[in-house]
């Protein structure tokens, strides 16, 4: 034992005279514990075999009490006790468990909040911006099926704007109806920074299908039927180089790949060219920036950006860093692509490291030459 030799102290003890149950949302505690440490979360409570006694989240507590930590939440649907060590607010894995004693789960953390109401009250501006802002063309949304969840997989330009994905979602909208479900992964420093500048925008990206860019809640999603759009490439993606505007970047992030391998869903790319024109991308300064961090200055509002851009648009005319712009009007095309199916499926095959490797190189593959093609098409 590694405390052979060492005096252990009984912080706390209870006995427990309750008989053991499960809930099917338990699997949310793996998680938890298997990231102990990140974001500065921890868990603690007596977990025994396939359920807690309930006594244990009274013993947890008092642990947590007597080693001098914060408390954050105490979740009875969740039969278990997470807590921070330090001032970090951000706990991504605490905030997905705080929907407990009739308290709401956090923007992003809740496929609750999308509303269909509220996206019909948006898409009259989103046809003016469709029909005669980007006079957008688009095809192959005969690609999605209309029975069953997909993974929609996206390359995405033009900034914090990102016209051609929104223009998608009118799309999506317009071909199926507000009513059937899709929820978009942002990534969880928008979110911070929607909630730290303007809370109602935060709001607002929930109400439109907006959810926290974590694989529980895309699973969530795709288990209750929905559809679910990613850009894997992220913030790199967004704001890549000009230079760069006909290249498709997933930044080797291969999250995406084991979500659809393990819920045996079929991933539909989603392509589009002309939105790298709403806004002209020089080039990325992020490394020198990061150097700068490393040396001591913090990250503006504590968030990390992932990139520096400096780019040519509205309304700031020469701009540094990842900052709010104005798309200029020029025309969009946008297509769904076939969708792709892999030979194998499962647990078992999202754990290959090999063949998840093979899987995204082939979406990655498959992309580039429909993006290729879209391009020629359009010249």
């Amino acid at each position: 034992m590694a405390n052979a030799g060492k005096k252990v102290r009984i912080l706390e003890s209870q006995e427990h005279h309750t008989s053991l149950y499960t809930v099917e949302s338990f699997h949310y505690r793996d998680e938890v514990v298997e990231s102990n440490g990140e974001n500065n979360t921890y868990h603690v409570g007596a977990y025994l075999e396939d359920g807690l006694h309930e006594g244990a989240i009274t013993s947890a507590l008092r642990v947590a009490q007597q080693i001098g930590l914060k408390l954050v939440c105490v979740s009875y649907n969740f039969l278990s006790l997470y807590y921070v060590d330090g001032d970090n607010n951000h706990t991504p894995h605490v905030s997905m468990l705080l929907k407990a004693n009739g308290h709401a789960a956090p923007l992003g953390w809740s496929l609750e909040y999308r509303d269909p109401k509220v996206i019909e009250q948006l898409m009259p501006l989103l046809s003016w911006l469709y029909h005669h802002y980007f006079h957008v063309q688009t095809s192959g949304w005969h690609h999605v099926p209309s029975d069953a969840p997909i993974l929609m997989v996206g390359s995405h330009n033009g900034g914090l704007s990102a016209p051609d994905m929104y223009m998608s979602m009118y799309d999506w909208c317009r071909q199926f109806g507000a009513e059937r479900p899709i929820y978009g992964l942002l990534h969880p420093g928008i979110w911070q920074a929607f909630q730290q500048t303007c809370p109602p925008l935060a709001r607002l990206a929930g109400q439109i299908g907006s959810i926290m860019a974590h694989p529980k809640m895309a699973i969530n999603a795709l288990r209750q039927g929905a559809s679910v759009l990613v850009y894997p490439g992220g913030a790199q993606d967004v704001f890549r180089p000009y230079c760069q505007r006909h290249q498709i970047h997933l930044a080797g992030r291969k999250g995406f790949i084991k979500l659809a391998l393990e819920e045996k869903v079929p991933i539909v790319p989603l392509i589009s060219n002309g939105a790298h024109e709403t806004l002209i991308v020089l080039a990325d300064f992020y490394q020198a920036i990061q150097q700068l961090h490393d040396w001591g200055i913090p990250w503006l509002g504590g968030i990390d950006p992932d990139v520096f851009p400096v780019y040519l648009g509205l309304p700031w005319g020469l701009a540094f860093g990842p900052l709010p712009n104005i798309p200029l009007p020029v025309p969009i095309q946008t297509q769904v692509c076939p969708p792709i199916v892999f030979e194998h499926y499962g647990a078992e095959a999202a754990r290959d490291r090999t063949y998840v490797t093979a899987c995204y190189e082939q979406v990655q593959a498959q992309m580039q030459q429909d993006l290729d093609a879209l391009v020629d098409s359009n010249p």
